[in-house]
């Protein structure tokens, strides 16, 4: 292989584990004290960290929109923290977001 064919390859490869990266979120079902049914929501391997667990909630719920809670059953007020105010929190990357779907 030529130089310029490898550096296109390295390039290739570069971008694709990047874009693998941003999109990383991982969903599973979980339920609060009360019963409710939720979406635990990680993103600790996302470049784009809290970015991507929003989006994945968006795109989990759509148009019904959701609601976040905390692991003791009670919604976050609202407005919503930044990503960046997440991002920011160290606790943030391993606790996710729990997520419930509007009806």
């Amino acid at each position: 292989m030529t130089d310029a064919r490898l550096d296109r390859a390295g390039f290739g490869l570069s971008l694709s584990l990047i874009l693998a990266l941003t999109a990383c979120t991982q969903r599973q079902t979980n339920f609060l004290p009360t019963g409710q049914e939720v979406s635990h929501i990680t993103c600790n391997l996302a470049l784009d960290g809290a970015v991507a667990c929003y989006r994945s909630a968006g795109k989990l719920c759509g148009f019904r929109g959701y609601t976040l809670y905390d692991w003791d059953g009670k919604p976050w007020r609202r407005p919503y923290p930044s990503p960046a105010a997440l991002d920011a929190d160290p606790s943030f990357g391993t606790a996710g977001l729990l997520v419930a779907c509007g009806q």
